[in-house]
């Protein structure tokens, strides 16, 4: 929960304000020349009103005071929710009171603004020496880093005169993960068991599985995987190792390098190819999996054991950061992002380079595919431009993912 501190007051004319002006002038005017009383107290009724809606609004809000908290991050097309607590540390109440975000500008040329626009809420009433919460909510349309500048509270009671606006700065950031989608399953099936038939099944030691040998023990080991029989023959403690079954491995490789130049739309195969990456992953750490992901030439993370939730999300988080370009030539020397998580490496089966590895790629799925994965392994090639042939078919049919 971040505190918002009181940066600047601004008044300007409400929705109303220009009408009651011209309304003023005119009454004033036709007063001034036909000298009648009546009209004098219509005018003098007006200025008072006018005099009132300042004061009003001067002492009302002087004593607001707004907290803001915000999601760490939050997928593309999913709801955002900001929530605040208005505080009116004064005795007069405020009504009508509106809280309007204030994000920073978008300097993107191409690709859909972050927001589709400003998200805001209001209150009908906050009492005096009182607390309210509020909430609004919006859809993120763009993945990356959502700045959020700060928070504008503003009321134009009474009567829409007067506007008064408290801007409170406290920049702050929410990451907008890539918009994630349920694949075919008879694709995902398929990459498991090949990947599967390519790696076979392969164990490490430090299971629950099949006997693996013995060793002295060491300092921390499970009581009950000590061998009580030959410890007893001997000085030390021996200790039962077993095996653990490692599943198989596959390898997903982002190339946004080779992007089109000529291409009508080269941000959104971008953002598609980015997408499909993402989906691909979660899709395949969900059926058991382990997953690693690299972007052009570079390895990103370390292969993931299932399980590993924190893995995964790093990686879509690495995938979220990822700079935007109106081209692909942009990635072709791209480094990776400073901000991107540091993963623990876990420890790789021998062999699991072989497993099977999925280029996805700003073209077609219908491309010749690279002769042959890094370590030897079998490539599918995944492309951006027939992006809804691999997506499941509730999912092609318009229903959520």
């Amino acid at each position: 929960m971040a505190s918002m501190d009181l940066a600047r007051v601004q008044y300007r004319l409400g929705s109303g304000g220009l009408v009651y002006a011209l309304v003023l002038t005119l009454v004033a005017s036709a007063a001034f020349f036909s000298q009648s009383n009546l009209l004098f107290a219509a005018v003098g009724l007006m200025v008072g009103g006018l005099v009132f809606a300042v004061l009003w609004a001067w002492t009302s809000m002087r004593g607001l005071r707004v907290q803001r908290s915000t999601p760490a991050k939050v997928s593309v097309g999913d709801t955002l929710a900001l929530r605040y607590r208005v505080d009116n540390h004064g005795r007069i109440p405020a009504f009508a009171v509106v809280v309007r975000e204030r994000l920073e500008p978008h300097g993107s040329p191409s690709g859909p603004p972050p927001l589709g626009g400003a998200p805001v809420t209001w209150a009908l009433h906050v009492g005096g020496r009182r607390g309210i919460r509020m909430q609004s909510r919006c859809r993120p349309r763009r993945r990356g880093v959502l700045a959020l500048h700060g928070v504008a509270v503003s009321s134009t009671f009474p009567f829409g005169i007067i506007c008064k606006t408290l801007s409170f700065e406290r920049p702050s950031t929410v990451l907008v993960l890539p918009r994630l989608y349920r694949l075919d399953p008879d694709l995902v099936g398929r990459l498991a068991r090949g990947a599967q038939g390519n790696e076979g099944s392969s164990s490490g030691v430090g299971g629950d599985d099949e006997f693996y040998g013995l060793r002295p023990y060491r300092s921390g080991d499970r009581l009950r995987a000590i061998d009580w029989k030959r410890s007893a023959r001997g000085r030390d403690w021996v200790v039962r190792e077993r095996t653990r079954h490692r599943p198989p491995h596959l390898s997903v490789r982002l190339d946004l390098a080779t992007c089109d130049d000529d291409a009508s739309e080269p941000f959104m195969l971008e953002e598609r190819a980015i997408s499909l990456a993402g989906s691909l992953l979660s899709d395949a750490h969900r059926a058991g999996l382990r997953v690693d992901l690299h972007i052009g030439s570079q390895r990103v993370t370390a292969p993931t054991a299932p399980g590993h939730a924190k893995q995964l999300a790093a990686m879509l988080e690495t995938l979220a950061r990822l700079p935007t370009s109106s081209s692909g030539q942009a990635h072709k020397a791209a480094p990776m992002p400073a901000s991107a998580p540091a993963l623990p490496a876990l420890p790789t089966a021998r062999g699991s380079h072989g497993g099977n590895e999925v280029v996805v790629w700003t073209g077609p799925s219908s491309a010749l595919p690279p002769p042959r994965g890094d370590h030897g392994g079998v490539v599918t090639l995944l492309g951006a431009e027939d992006f809804t042939r691999h997506l499941a078919a509730t999912t092609r049919a318009g229903g959520k993912p």
